[in-house]
């Protein structure tokens, strides 16, 4: 069964940085690194959402 070129480039682009272990330990831990940083920042979204909300109704009562 033949690949098309774009699909065999693709594989070894993808592939290639995790036959190096050292660059695959590198990459790991810089994904991890992103995967907290992406929980802070979507727990600080949650939060500022929570309170524009709560301001939003006191407004709403007020008036």
């Amino acid at each position: 069964m033949y690949q098309s070129l774009s699909y065999v480039v693709n594989m070894v682009w993808v592939t290639q940085p995790f036959i190096n272990g050292a660059l695959n330990a590198s990459l790991m831990t810089r994904m991890e690194e992103l995967e907290d940083e992406n929980r802070r920042l979507k727990k600080m979204y949650a939060e500022e959402r929570l309170k524009s909300e709560v301001i939003q109704e006191a407004m709403a009562k007020k008036w």
